[in-house]
């Protein structure tokens, strides 16, 4: 019995012994670690937390596998001073041993997976099956960089910046932003006054747009001139900036109070919406200001203290937007009626300058801004779609694209005549119509069917124009002292007021020039057909002597008066130029109802004219 009473005090005192003894290190460990985290404070990565499931601890930090917390590495010299230089066991946390702050002493986490009652880390994927989702760390094979991330405040790139408070705002792994003095605001990389009715320091930076703006133009200019404004301020660096364009309507429409004007109004570069069929930009109800409308004029009075204008301005500001069914009128903003117009391009306004907002580039023949990463659809230049043409470009319909090669667009696509082959930006001559390269239009084709003057032979290449309705006399000597030539004379009057656009060359065809609209008659049509011809000629080898060049082949063919013998389907005698060159008063001329050469006094008949170029 005394055996038994002295086995039960020993193991008593054993159990108090291990007791006080636990509470005893935990005290002495929260002591000796007052200046460091606690165990519930520690986190996994972090010095004396836990190892990551892969065995790495954060930067400057080793894992210790065998009791599975993160110490620092010895190798980079950063051991605590108090470290034992000749012991080469790292350092170990003050509670070594004690994996827990208490509790299971057989597992020093709380597992998900209560059956590895022998775990030291949490369960979350093991086996490495490429789901992580119930990982707190990635695999081991993962590409796991913690490194902690840049910080682009540091070193703080707003010191000494102009305008700015210095107070630096990340907003993103490698961006951010400054702080501005008073009146300023941030503009991509710098302070720049915002753009408001009393700022007069330019550029300035409308910051709910995106978008800068120059002061406006000392004087009123016509639009080229504001173009060339513009590109003059790239040359100069103005503002630091070599990008300022003429803004579009779109851009320049952001100049007007929102709440002032009317929000309707459709007229924008974007979507092609130019055209003055679709103008609906006032209304005297939504933008005249303390009932100012005139509704008779359906326009406010004048109000010129800048009300409309976001920069205080009371006049007419130039685009670069023409209108799409007239080059020579350009859409421009109001600023005393707080709404968009049109002015010819001759008049003279004002202009204010502008830059594209970020993430676009200003294309100069869109004349507009665009984004760069993608192709851009343009219409092809003029002449787009000349007087009777149509696409032969493989159904384009006269567009092409351009891309930005990363310094500029690519060139813009010419338009061009082309009836044989089709390519991007080519036409040709809608039926009936052919091509004149001299004036770069389409004519009528001369047939019988022609009403529509003046036309060209494609198989010569003479222009003609229409038959006279009288006659002429080829001379006239009514008055001996004033001799006229009034067939010659009417055609070149024809230059004179520049007849079917031309001002030069049409006069009273030759003789062999007017035996071209012969046809249906070989020996007199020109070049004539046959052994048997008709030697009359203007052109080599030159044959005008009645005496010598006439034989009976000119006589023509069987009399046909339904114009089977003309081009033109003519049955009446028209004058040529050509003189017999036997006789000075006797001129050759062509009689369509037989196809028949002969020469005639100049004095007495009356005949028909058509004039050639």
């Amino acid at each position: 019995m005394k055996k038994l009473f002295s086995i039960f005090i020993i193991f008593s005192l054993f159990v108090f012994t291990a007791c006080g003894g636990s509470s005893s290190k935990d005290n002495s460990a929260d002591n000796a670690d007052s200046g460091d985290s606690t165990d519930d404070d520690r986190k996994q990565g972090d010095l004396y937390g836990e190892c990551y499931p892969n065995e790495t601890c954060n930067k400057g930090l080793i894992c210790d596998v065998e009791n599975n917390i993160c110490i620092k590495d010895p190798g980079d010299g950063s051991n605590d001073s108090d470290s034992n230089a000749s012991d080469s066991t790292p350092e170990q946390p003050d509670d070594t041993g004690d994996s827990q702050d208490g509790g299971d002493s057989a597992d020093s986490t709380d597992d998900k997976d209560k059956t590895d009652s022998g775990d030291s880390q949490p369960d979350g994927d093991t086996s490495d099956s490429g789901d992580d989702s119930g990982d707190s760390q990635p695999d081991e094979d993962a590409d796991t960089d913690t490194t902690p991330a840049a910080d682009p405040c540091d070193p703080n790139p707003c010191v000494g910046k102009a305008n700015s408070t210095e107070v630096c705002n990340a907003t993103g792994e490698t961006t951010y932003t400054c702080g501005c003095a008073d009146g300023y605001v941030w503009a991509n990389s710098q302070c720049l006054p915002e753009c408001k009715k009393d700022t007069v320091s330019f550029p300035c930076y409308d910051p709910e747009n995106k978008r800068f703006w120059t002061a406006i133009s000392e004087n009123a200019i016509m639009w080229q001139a504001a173009v060339d404004y513009c590109d003059s301020l790239n040359t100069s660096n103005y503002g630091g900036f070599a990008d300022w364009h003429l803004p579009a309507i779109s851009e320049l429409r952001t100049l007007l109070i929102a709440d002032k004007v009317k929000s309707s109004c459709p007229i924008s570069e974007e979507g092609d919406h130019l055209s003055g069929n679709e103008w609906d930009c006032f209304s005297c109800a939504e933008s005249c200001p303390d009932d100012t409308c005139n509704t008779s004029l359906n326009v406010c009075s004048p109000y010129e203290d800048g009300s409309f204008s976001k920069l205080g301005d009371a006049t007419v500001l130039w685009s670069s937007s023409p209108l799409s069914e007239d080059s020579s009128a350009v859409w421009v903003v109001n600023s005393i009626y707080g709404a968009v117009f049109d002015a010819w391009n001759d008049e003279t306004e004002y202009a204010r300058c502008t830059r594209c907002t970020e993430g676009t580039v200003w294309n100069e023949y869109a004349a507009k801004c665009a984004d760069p990463s993608k192709e851009i659809e343009l219409k092809c230049p003029a002449p787009t779609n000349p007087d009777h043409t149509v696409w032969n470009d493989n159904g384009k319909n006269g567009k092409f694209t351009q891309k930005w090669n990363g310094t500029e667009w690519t060139s813009v696509v010419q338009s061009e005549y082309n009836s044989t082959e089709a390519g991007i930006c080519r036409f040709k001559c809608e039926a009936d119509y052919t091509w004149d390269g001299a004036s770069q239009r389409c004519l009528p084709e001369c047939s019988k069917n022609t009403t529509s003057f003046p036309c060209k032979d494609s198989d010569t290449g003479y222009i003609w124009s229409e038959k006279t309705d009288t006659w002429l006399r080829w001379e006239d000597k009514t008055d001996p002292n004033n001799v006229t030539h009034p067939a010659a004379e009417h055609c070149e009057g024809l230059n004179t007021s520049n007849y079917g656009g031309f001002n030069s060359g049409w006069h009273l065809p030759t003789i062999s020039e007017i035996r071209t609209l012969i046809q249906d008659c070989p020996a007199t049509q020109m070049p004539p057909v046959g052994e048997e011809v008709c030697a009359v000629r203007s052109d080599a080898p030159v044959c005008l002597s009645e005496d010598d060049c006439w034989t009976d082949p000119c006589e023509g063919c069987p009399k046909n008066e339904d114009g089977d013998h003309s081009k033109f389907g003519d049955d009446d005698e028209l004058w040529s130029l050509s003189l017999d060159s036997d006789a000075s008063n006797s001129a050759w001329f062509v009689d369509f109802s037989y196809g028949f050469v002969g020469s005639t006094g100049t004095i007495n008949p009356n005949y028909y004219v058509r004039c050639v170029r």
